[in-house]
């Protein structure tokens, strides 16, 4: 490991440390990393800080992953593939929380949830407004005629099925508007297959639905050069 990121390393370590713990439970902890420290003398905040500097990189690597300091900071060349591989799968496992977050705020899935929820709403509203009974009454009935009498708890069967219907017809109409879009977008300015793929990704959506589209568009692409 280079010197100077060595140093850079070993003191913010010590920092870390120095932020928790006194200098003798310090002493104490890199004991319990194999380091050659003497347990009874005290020592200097340099002092501690050239122990850590002249002990082995794998050894300084550990010390800091088990502090969580961001070893992405510093350039190492690993030695210890460890926690290059740890890092890496915190790192795949940040990227992939904030994706899956991303994914539910799209304009598809927006319009999708709400209509889902929206058209077994207004079917209620409908169906509650035309009933004879007010109040309680008229919402047990009304889950009961839904479900052609057969009980209540089947009404609402009902009602989640709707709401399941109209997020599936939501999300095809949703995927014909884009395919529309885009294939007027190539007619209208002759975009290259690249072109059309680079406006797909500028579209506010989810990733299924960017993966569908792209496949939607290519697949075609490649039946129609096979038949030419």
């Amino acid at each position: 490991m280079n010197p100077l990121e060595k140093y850079r390393l070993s003191q913010d370590i010590f920092f870390s440390l120095q932020a928790k713990y006194s200098i003798r439970d310090i002493i104490r902890i890199l004991h319990k990393y194999q380091i050659d420290i003497d347990t009874v003398n005290m020592y200097t905040q340099d002092e501690i800080k050239e122990i850590l500097v002249n002990t082995v990189d794998d050894t300084v690597f550990s010390i800091a992953n088990d502090l969580n300091i961001t070893l992405a900071n510093y350039k190492i060349n690993y030695k210890n593939k460890k926690y290059a591989r740890e890092e890496k799968e915190q790192k795949d496992t940040s990227n992939n929380l904030y994706t899956n977050i991303k994914n539910i705020f799209t304009l598809d899935n927006l319009i999708n949830i709400t209509i889902a929820l929206l058209v077994p709403r207004l079917i209620f509203l409908l169906l509650k407004w035309s009933n004879e009974n007010g109040g309680a009454a008229a919402i047990t009935s009304l889950l009961k005629d839904i479900s052609l009498n057969i009980g209540m708890e089947e009404g609402i069967g009902v009602f989640v099925f709707l709401g399941i219907l109209a997020y599936v017809l939501s999300s095809y109409y949703v995927e014909k508007f884009f395919l529309y879009k885009i294939y007027n977008k190539r007619l209208k300015n002759n975009f290259l297959t690249q072109e059309v793929l680079d406006l797909i990704d500028t579209y506010p959506i989810s990733t299924p639905l960017r993966q569908k589209l792209k496949s939607k568009y290519i697949f075609p692409s490649l039946k129609n050069n096979k038949n030419t």
